[in-house]
């Protein structure tokens, strides 16, 4: 089949036909002009219904493109990486745009869309860093997934009343936009649809919201407080902070949040995924018995958090619970806990006492890696594993004991710990990785006939024996 080619003038304008081998050109197909470099306008022809996946992508000088008012759909990546993209107007026709159709149009300032548009693609203006304004068509029934993910001059985007849904991650990175307006037919709202966006002082749940996945709105520094249509059932907002009413769950706690201390409301059952993420002004945190879960990353990042009283009836610390809580100096983890999960208290740099309950069962990869201010630490007996790069990065941890029903010690389990002088394995058969003590050399004191003193033996590592009696 003939290749498209079209008539370039000198001045970088590329002429499409309207015919291709005798027949009217209807489509545009895909890569048909992707990675040109010499095309600085587009003139696309009458008769040309949809424009296919990819078709000018990564056209990087490419400035406008007229379209034909014949065109019904722009495929997935049409247009992207075009960076000299200045500015797009759709033709009234125009019923669905692709996924990731203009995404990384670093110079797009301006989208006009039409109203015969009904489908809107997942991330198709994503990290248009130009983009200032933009109004979605009032057929739209859903702005999907990191439809404006890093649009980070968008100031004001207008969500017609008919859309129902907005995806994950739709308006994270939206760093200037000011106010956020959720039309009464959204039901749903995605896990960090608006987060990081940083210029947000307020937002306010219509009636009928009954969905939101994890917080939505965190590390929204600017965020003072969320407010809660009366009538909606399903979430409420007490002093500004948002909880679900049916779960019983906290789910985010704005980021702008002036209080240094806050007490967790009454009745609460959970503390929601990444619910406190970003709360750098947050001094202490009051948790009621009652919560039995803090979910992952709900501390994470509060760099000024100093103390958290979490009560006996918290059975799971999730996942990058408290990452990040650097001025975290010190914890009691209730005896209700038997997992402490992956990366849940990952650099907190000053947290130095650490109370592990008796009935600890497992301890997660890098769960306390980077926590430099620990010197000594003893694990209870039920812990079955030392999991991958648990203790990281301890620099200041000189002596670890564990038990003898550990199975094994992971790989870089205490990866440059320098300061570790003793290693207690008091297992006969607790297996140690190659390169568990990666980058430091304590002295291992473990049974004679043990795994860890053949590790001793193979590795050159100083070992001494000690009677399992004693």
């Amino acid at each position: 089949m003939e290749k498209i080619t079209g008539i370039l003038s000198a001045s970088g304008e590329l002429i499409i036909p309207d015919t291709l081998e005798g027949k009217k050109l209807t489509s545009i197909g895909s890569g048909t002009f992707s990675g040109r470099r010499d095309i600085r306008r587009a003139v696309i022809p009458k008769g040309v219904v949809s424009i296919d996946s990819g078709a000018f992508s990564d056209c990087r000088n490419l400035e406008s493109v007229a379209f034909p008012d014949t065109l019904v759909s722009i495929g997935p990546k049409a247009f992207i990486h075009c960076a000299g993209l200045k500015r797009i107007e759709l033709p009234e026709g125009v019923a669905q745009i692709g996924d990731r159709a203009f995404s990384c149009c670093r110079s797009l300032a301006e989208a006009v869309l039409p109203e015969t548009l009904t489908s809107l693609g997942g991330h198709v203006f994503e990290h248009c860093r130009s983009l200032e304004e933009i109004a979605v068509p009032s057929r739209v029934g859903s702005i999907r997934e990191g439809a404006f993910e890093g649009c980070r001059s968008l100031a004001e985007i207008r969500i017609p009343e008919g859309v129902t849904a907005v995806g994950r991650r739709a308006f994270c990175h939206c760093e200037r936009l000011r106010r956020i307006e959720l039309p009464v037919s959204v039901t749903s709202v995605g896990a960090d649809a608006f987060a990081h966006c940083g210029s947000v002082t307020e937002i306010a749940l219509p009636d009928g919201v009954s969905h939101m996945e994890g917080n939505p709105f965190s590390n929204c520094g600017s965020l003072r407080r969320i407010r809660v249509s009366p009538g909606n059932r399903s979430y409420t907002s007490v002093d500004g902070v948002l909880y679900e009413r049916a779960g019983r769950t906290l789910v985010c706690c704005p980021g702008g949040c002036e209080a240094g201390s806050l007490t967790v409301a009454a009745g609460t059952a959970a503390i929601g995924t990444y619910a406190f993420s970003g709360c750098e002004a947050l001094r202490d945190v009051m948790i009621p018995n009652g919560v039995h879960e803090i979910g992952p990353g709900a501390f994470f990042h509060c760099a000024g958090l100093r103390s958290v009283a979490i009560p006996d009836s918290v059975t799971k610390i999730g996942p990058l619970a408290f990452s990040g809580c650097g001025d975290l100096k010190s914890l009691s983890i209730p005896e209700s806990v038997d997992a402490i999960w992956d990366s849940a208290f990952e650099d907190c740099a000053n947290l130095k006492d650490i109370a592990l309950p008796k009935g600890l069962i497992y301890i997660g990869s890098r769960a306390f890696s980077g926590c430099t201010a620990v010197v000594r630490i003893e694990l209870p007996e039920g812990v079955n594993a030392v999991q991958s790069e648990a203790f990281a990065g301890c620099s200041g941890l000189e002596e670890i004991v564990i038990p003898e029903g550990t199975d094994l010690i992971g790989r870089d389990a205490f990866l440059r710990c320098t300061r570790l002088a003793r290693a207690v394995i008091r297992g006969s058969e607790t297996a140690v990785r190659e390169d568990a003590f990666r980058e430091c050399a304590p002295v291992i004191c473990a049974p004679a006939d043990s795994l860890a003193a053949k590790y001793c033996l193979e590795h050159g590592m100083t070992f001494v024996p000690f009677d399992t009696r004693s």
